[in-house]
């Protein structure tokens, strides 16, 4: 088959010739993630499960540990996919292997394709001794490495990946890096750009209710910038909070809505304090495209990304962006058509940038449009499906 992809820029009158015709899905795959954790990885793989099984393809989902985000877990049961936890406490146990080469002979299963860094270690193991192929998805620039934990684990994934047979990762960025880390042919490694549901967030009642999703968050009428992302370390939030001051010196109404959770929310809430209700916490959500239709613009200060599926679904929901100029977010966000770029961790050319398009609402509406654009062109599920 042959298969014509689109550029890596896409001109203005953007045309959707990604992906080939859907393929119906003639093999068995087991889905190998590290843990069913809330985080965009986890949610784009699930995503990528259930689809396969609408599909008719027989997948099945693995959790290398047992945390489980109920949230997925009851997506996975009510699409019917067989889930399977293999409650690692250390990966180099001989017993974990043992029950995951147990699994595989057990479910028949013809490819393993693993995600995360506990994934990829295992799986990368048990392919010395299994016969069965091996895929493996990377969705970070850059693994922790400030513990000689870290460091060793880190090692041993990239060592998975110079062992597997196909290595994919989800932007260029993320497969320029991979092959200066792991040492493998940057020819090698095929870049799959992660996907997601477009009809979620292009629902006309969404429209319709903009008003009642506004009022339910309690803010009225006033600029929203949404910021969707885990509170943790390299997300760049205390820039974000840094910038407010700044961005109310032209835009006084404006509110900063966090939607997320993390190992640094009581810091920001403290950072926030001093502002009162001008940053409103939401904690984990999962009504994400409601949240978008109520944003007047998407905003991600992030220190790092590989692929941000926040800025995936901002795009598919017709919302401007301003987010960091890092990793793999300039093939989301093509700057100054679909959204601004800044540098990262720069609160003062965050705030101009946020106050630029809150400023000018018919161009923050043409940026929009060409978000969306974008999103069904180059980031349906369907085309990650086919093309992996």
């Amino acid at each position: 088959m042959t298969i014509t992809l689109a550029s890596d820029t896409l001109p203005k009158g953007v045309a959707a010739t990604e992906t080939p015709p859907s393929l119906r899905c003639r093999v068995r795959p087991l889905v190998l993630l590290s843990r069913l954790a809330l985080g965009g990885a986890e949610r784009v793989t699930v995503s990528f499960a259930r689809e396969l099984r609408g599909r008719g393809c027989s997948v099945a989902v693995t959790t290398v540990s047992s945390h489980a985000e109920l949230t997925l877990a009851r997506e996975l049961d009510s699409a019917g996919i067989v889930r399977h936890d293999l409650a690692a406490r250390r990966l180099a146990e001989p017993t974990t292997i043992m029950r995951y080469l147990a699994l595989l002979q057990r479910e028949s299963v013809d490819v393993v394709h693993a995600h995360g860094q506990d994934a990829w270690i295992l799986a990368g193991m048990a392919r010395a001794v299994s016969r069965i192929p091996l895929v493996l998805t990377r969705h970070v620039i850059d693994e922790p490495t400030e513990t000689w934990r870290q460091r060793v684990r880190a090692r041993c994934a990239l060592a998975a990946a110079r062992r597997c047979d196909a290595l994919v990762a989800v932007s260029s960025a993320t497969a320029d890096r991979l092959s200066q880390l792991a040492g493998v042919p940057r020819s090698e490694i095929h870049v799959i750009r992660n996907g997601t549901q477009l009809e979620r967030f292009d629902r006309p009642e969404l429209a319709s209710r903009r008003t009642e999703i506004r009022s339910a968050l309690g803010v009225g009428d006033a600029p929203l910038v949404l910021a969707l992302a885990a509170l943790r370390e390299g997300k760049g939030h205390d820039v974000l909070i840094d910038a407010l001051p700044i961005l109310h010196q032209r835009i006084p109404r404006a509110r900063l809505v966090l939607a997320g959770s993390g190992s640094c929310e009581q810091q920001l809430r403290r950072q926030a304090a001093p502002y009162g209700t001008a940053v409103l916490f939401l904690g984990a959500r999962t009504d994400v495209p409601e949240l978008l239709a109520g944003a007047d613009l998407v905003v991600l200060p992030s220190f790092s990304e590989a692929l941000p599926t926040a800025l995936i679904e901002a795009a598919a929901a017709g919302r401007p962006v301003v987010a960091t100029r890092v990793g793999g977010t300039p093939e989301v966000v093509h700057h100054g058509r679909t959204g601004l770029l800044v540098p990262p961790g720069d609160a003062r050319a965050l705030a101009e940038a946020i106050s630029d398009v809150l400023s000018a609402p018919d161009w923050a509406r043409r940026l929009g449009h060409a978000a969306r654009r974008l999103a069904q062109a180059r980031f349906s599920l369907g085309g990650q499906i086919d093309r992996t």
